[in-house]
This record gives C-alpha cells, sequence and structure tokens, in this order.
C-alpha cells in the first residue's frame, strides 16, 4: 500500500514544488497533474531535467486523459493521440498508470458528444475507445485507472463497471473517488464487492451536504476538508479495503479554498487523515 501526494489537492503550484511538498511530508510518491508537467516542459525544461528533479521519488500516477468517449472521427484521433502523448510523458518519469476520465470533463465546452448519445451507444462508443487506449498502453507497459466524474452521463458505478468488463483490457481498471461514487448514489457495499484486482487507485475525498448536492462540475461541493463533511469515510475505506486492494491511496482536496493555505501543512495534514483512516 502506498500513500501518494495527489496534485489536484495543490493545484494551483507547478511541479516542482508538487515533488517537494511531497518528499517533504513523507509521502510514498506523488500523483502527476500532466498539466503541470507540460507547463513545465512548454518553459524550456526537459524530461532529464524533470527525472532528476524527482530523484528516485515515485511518480504513482499521471492526471489525466479526459473525454474518454469520443466517437467522432477527429474526436477520436485526437483522444488516442492524447493518450500516446500522456504514455510518453509517463514513461519519461517512470509512471506506469494514467487517469481516464468520462465526459464531458466542462460540459459548457465545445465537447458533447456523451449528451446526445443513450446509455447503449455511449457503452459502445466507450468500450471500442478503452480497446484502442488499452492497445496503445500495451506499447508502454502502460496501465490506465478509469474515473467517472458525477456530472458525465457515464457515471454510475454498475454501468463503469460493465464497460471495463466489456471492453476486457487487462490494463484498464477502475479509480474509486469517494466524492463522485457518493454523489452518484453509491453504496459502498458495492464497492466491497468489487474485485480488487479490478481497482488502480483511490481517492479519499469529502462532500458537502447529502449525495447529489452541488455535485456539478465547479466541484464546490468538495471544498470541505476530509472527515469534516457527509461522507463516512471509515466506511468507505474499509469498503475499499474488504476488495484486498492494496495499491496506492490518496486524500484528494479539490477545493480553492485550501488551495490558500501552506500547501506543506495542507499535505502534512491530508497524510495524516488518511493514514489514521487506514490503521
Amino acid at each position: 500500500m502506498q500513500i501518494a501526494m495527489n496534485g489536484n489537492s495543490s493545484m494551483p503550484y507547478p511541479f516542482l514544488m508538487d515533488i517537494r511538498v511531497a518528499r517533504e511530508t513523507g509521502h510514498d510518491g506523488v500523483i502527476v497533474v500532466i498539466e503541470k508537467l507540460r507547463k513545465y516542459l512548454l518553459e524550456g525544461f526537459t524530461l532529464e531535467e524533470a527525472r532528476t528533479a524527482l530523484a528516485g521519488l515515485p511518480v504513482l500516477g499521471l492526471s489525466n486523459v479526459r473525454d474518454i468517449e469520443r466517437a467522432s472521427k477527429d474526436g477520436r484521433a485526437r483522444l488516442l493521440a492524447e493518450c500516446e502523448e500522456a504514455c510518453r510523458l509517463a514513461e519519461a518519469v517512470g509512471c506506469t498508470s494514467i487517469q481516464l476520465l468520462t465526459g464531458p470533463a466542462d460540459p459548457t465546452g465545445p465537447y458533447r458528444d456523451p449528451l446526445g448519445m443513450d446509455l447503449a451507444d455511449l457503452r459502445r462508443e466507450t468500450i471500442a475507445n478503452l480497446k484502442q487506449i488499452g492497445a496503445i498502453g500495451r506499447q508502454f507497459d502502460m496501465d490506465f485507472y478509469l474515473e467517472a466524474l458525477a456530472w458525465t452521463p457515464l457515471s454510475a458505478l454498475s454501468d463503469v463497471l460493465r464497460v471495463l468488463h466489456d471492453a476486457a483490457q487487462d490494463n484498464i481498471g477502475i479509480a474509486i473517488d469517494f466524492w463522485h461514487l457518493w454523489n452518484v448514489g453509491t453504496d459502498p457495499r458495492d464497492i466491497a464487492r468489487i474485485d480488487g484486482k479490478m481497482i488502480r487507485s483511490i481517492d479519499v475525498c469529502d462532500a458537502i451536504g447529502p449525495a447529489g448536492t452541488l455535485a456539478g462540475s465547479d466541484q464546490r461541493g468538495r471544498r470541505v476538508w476530509p472527515g469534516e463533511g457527509a461522507i463516512p469515510l471509515q466506511v468507505w475505506v474499509d469498503a475499499v479495503r474488504a476488495t484486498g486492494f492494496n495499491g496506492t491511496w490518496s486524500c484528494e482536496l479539490y477545493s480553492a479554498r485550501h488551495w490558500q493555505l501552506d500547501p506543506w501543512r495542507t499535505a502534512q495534514g491530508l497524510r495524516q487523515v488518511l493514514s489514521d483512516l487506514l490503521n
């Protein structure tokens, strides 16, 4: 079992600061936000310099490739190109696992493919894409973990598990994000029934209010310290542990309010919360 510092909990801060904070707060590794790594490279730094900066700190996940249901010819081509780029970046920094997200991640943006599909079509297009993503990943010995966003059409745990089963890609599993699953009404007993080998990553987070409250894409309902919100975190952690999962855990505090605080103290506090829940 590994506890990662999640770069989404320190969103305003750059790639190098995430590495430093993760190392200095005793995390086992870091989940790198791909946009932070891209910005680092766009400023003229190299992947070799990124590897040097990591200095052996494991990159336990790369977040993320979005909108995985893209169905148009051009959209699918862009998706697969993004997956290949993500694989190359992950490989370069020693990461073997990449996060995938259902869409539309931004429902106000131009990508709206899933909103015009019925569930059968949505499943079919997603399965087709996952098969191609899995093939790309195998070229790099790369795994993926699919996270279903609460405001997207493909968000129910049962639907995600069915899609993964039908895609039958041994290098694509599921991410368990407490906030997203809470907001679509998931029963933790359903999580406990998942084969632990299907789970690749756990995001422990809390929620403001009952399921479905503040569950939109602005994610305002996440702006609460874990343990101070509505999700019974110990129940959910115990449900995950019942699956036999023994991989990467992180506390994800996607909260603009908390991003204004000292990132070292935030990271230390989140690590302590997770340690307490796991022990």
